[in-house]
């Protein structure tokens, strides 16, 4: 992907996605239903996502995306002369909710191998499955972990399915915050704090040890062993033992990586989230 065209085509199916409102009684004639099921949410003409009543305002992927986009383009011709070889994407698409992820791997923080560059997460949704927002991330490059981490709410933007909140929303926000985000560099300082702290620290057993970590949640603990053995090669590469920082990351690649389990998007992300308390808040135990 070295152009401006190349960026906007992987974006195309979700920007050219209209989601609309069709009165139930014109889809269902005959049948009863509750008032906030006067309308039927149908994707592109024919696929239903879900029900909702007058009042609710579709937000359109077009409307939050194109602003995100715009800002990744401007931000690439300024400081990038234009290539965009070094922003990767991601995007997906599960029953009405929409996802994308652009990696700006042209700037790296951080020493050694454990870098770390920005990401730009955006979501969105015609059926409640996942709140429509735009945020900051991190990813890391180490091994094949490349990690995922939402760490920075201060940039996010949500924007609600509601009439008040849709109507008065200025998508442009959109844009300034983004533009904002790629203007400042990442703060590691978490990084070196779960790194002050080592696994074994917690129980010499590593498998308990992880286990505190994914407590509370719904991590999967089939996958416990695989995380296990991402955490040691990649601190056999560093030439040091297992921090917690490594086996956050471990289990964030699982997460984020694997597909041989089934979880909703929105779900390993929150998992996600809940897994980093843990190993924050031991950490701040054994500290």
């Amino acid at each position: 992907m070295k152009n401006v065209n190349d960026f906007l085509a992987k974006f195309a199916a979700i920007i050219q996605t209209v989601f609309t409102l069709v009165p139930t009684k014109d889809l269902l004639s005959g049948f009863t239903h509750n008032s906030w099921e006067e309308n039927m949410i149908i994707i592109n003409g024919n696929h239903f996502a879900g029900t909702a009543s007058d009042k609710y305002r579709l937000v359109q992927n077009e409307q939050s995306l194109l602003p995100v986009l715009n800002s990744v383009i401007s931000y690439v011709n300024q400081e990038c002369n234009g290539d965009f070889s070094k922003i990767k994407v991601q995007t997906s698409e599960n029953e009405g909710a929409y996802f994308a992820k652009i990696h700006l791997m042209d700037k790296m923080y951080g020493k050694g191998k454990d870098r770390m560059y920005k990401i730009i997460g955006w979501q969105n949704s015609a059926n409640t499955q996942v709140k429509a927002k735009t945020y900051g991330m991190e990813g890391r490059l180490i091994c094949t972990n490349g990690m995922f981490g939402i760490v920075s709410t201060e940039y996010m933007v949500n924007v609600k399915h509601t009439s008040k909140d849709v109507d008065i929303i200025n998508f442009d926000e959109i844009e300034t915050s983004v533009m904002k985000y790629l203007g400042v560099d990442l703060n590691l300082d978490y990084m070196d704090r779960l790194n002050s702290v080592l696994v074994s620290k917690i129980d010499t057993d590593m498998t308990k040890a992880f286990e505190q970590i994914i407590k509370g949640t719904i991590f999967p603990k089939k996958k416990i062993d695989d995380a296990m053995a991402i955490a040691r090669t990649e601190a056999a590469q560093l030439g040091q033992d297992i921090t917690m920082w490594l086996a956050y990351n471990s289990l964030n690649h699982v997460l984020n990586h694997d597909n041989t389990f089934k979880m909703k998007q929105q779900f390993r992300m929150d998992t996600d989230a809940k897994v980093y308390r843990n190993a924050s808040n031991l950490v701040s135990e054994l500290v």
